[in-house]
């Protein structure tokens, strides 16, 4: 039986993002949006203090913020607190941007669009997050793609928070790190004639990410901060 990573080398990489990836949420996103609805504790002091965490004050208030893959928007309620005059956000499914779009009310500037090619000319945000994106990414060479990309539409002295899950953690347990991972309609809403879906997801282990920036983005990049959250690194 062929392995996830096999599959991927057979159809390639585009083909099998959109399989398992960008079909999948443009099926699941009602359901799906029911089970995101705020940010996580770190990620909203992240938007509050930038890469002072501990810090007993909060960054200024007139950063440009982007949201990479923002899905329906579930950060953005932190990220307007400290944004001006706005803020951005893009997600490659359009039913989850629809959603986001219906939840801010136009006090956030949404698009379809796709981190491997971001929007925006380069060196003009000043804080970033990226959550829950890197780990649909199927092999290194388009992981560093998205990380350059990333980092490309950021000023100098800009802050950039990476969430990914991790292999070290109990929901999915698996021997290897490129899995596909069902998302099950128990877990949302009860809908009748909802399905299982498969998802792919590389788990990341410890210092994986770190050592993809070390390795190949070292030159746009550097780490400051890594930890372990919410089964993600």
């Amino acid at each position: 039986m062929a392995s996830v990573a096999d599959d991927i080398v057979a159809v390639g990489p585009n083909e099998y993002e959109k399989t398992y990836v960008h079909d999948v949420y443009d099926r699941i996103s009602s359901h799906f949006s029911n089970t995101r609805y705020k940010a996580w504790p770190k990620v909203k002091k992240f938007v509050d203090r930038g890469l002072q965490p501990d810090s007993s004050e909060n960054i200024r208030e007139d950063i440009l913020w982007i949201d990479v893959g923002c899905g329906n928007g579930k950060n953005f309620p932190e990220i307007r607190e400290r944004a001006m005059p706005t803020a951005f956000g893009f997600d490659r499914c359009k039913n989850l941007v629809d959603i986001a779009a219906a939840k801010t009310q136009g006090r956030v500037q949404l698009m379809v669009a796709d981190a491997m090619h971001i929007p925006f000319r380069s060196n003009i945000f000043e804080g970033s997050i990226c959550i829950a994106v890197l780990h649909h990414i199927t092999t290194v060479e388009r992981r560093v793609r998205l990380i350059r990309e990333c980092a490309r539409v950021l000023s100098p002295d800009a802050y950039l928070l990476f969430y990914s899950w991790a292999k070290e953690q109990d929901k999915v347990q698996s021997d290897t790190q490129d899995v596909l991972v069902p998302w099950k309609p128990r877990q949302c809403d009860e809908i009748e004639g909802v399905m299982t879906e498969n998802r792919f997801c590389h788990l990341y282990e410890q210092n994986e990410v770190e050592g993809l920036i070390d390795t190949h983005c070292g030159d746009v990049l550097r780490v400051v901060q890594s930890y372990y959250d919410r089964e993600n690194w």
